[in-house]
Formats: C-alpha cells, structure tokens, sequence
C-alpha cells in the first residue's frame, strides 16, 4: 500500500511515484492559472449553539478539575461530541 510520500527522505518509491504524477498533471495542463478561492459556509444556528455547548462543558470540566472533582461525566458528554 502506497504511502502517497512526497519527500525522498521519507519513501523515495512513493515519492517518484508522486513526482511523476505532477510532472505528466503540469504537462497536460492540469495545474491552475489561479488559485481557486474557498469561501466556508456561514455556521447555522444548531452548529454554533453546539460549539458554545462543548466549549461551556469543557470549561466546567477545568474547573471541575481544577477543584480536586471527578470528571468523568465530563468527559464523557465531550467524548460524544467529538
């Protein structure tokens, strides 16, 4: 299986392999004349209530931690949010 490397030091195989490939791509024509530009969408109301959730969780688990407490509940509502 193909490590997909792009440095010698690292696979010199997948490497010419992967040289190769840009070569024979720019020679075809494949390479941009600009760079493409990558507008992320706006984050909606439930994406942003839920990073506020993790982040108010994760800071209740500090301080919990902080104090000496157990935090295993914590962790285990951040687990599920990963």
């Amino acid at each position: 299986m193909p490590c997909g490397a792009v440095l010698d030091s690292k696979c010199p195989p997948c490497a010419k392999r992967n040289r190769q490939l840009r070569m024979a791509q720019c020679r075809e024509g494949w390479h941009l004349d600009t760079e493409p530009t990558i507008t992320p969408d706006q984050p909606n109301e439930e994406q942003r209530w839920l990073v506020e959730f993790r982040a108010d969780m994760q800071a209740k688990r500090d301080a919990a931690e902080q104090a000496g407490d157990d935090t295993t509940d914590l962790d285990a509502v951040l687990s599920g949010l990963r």
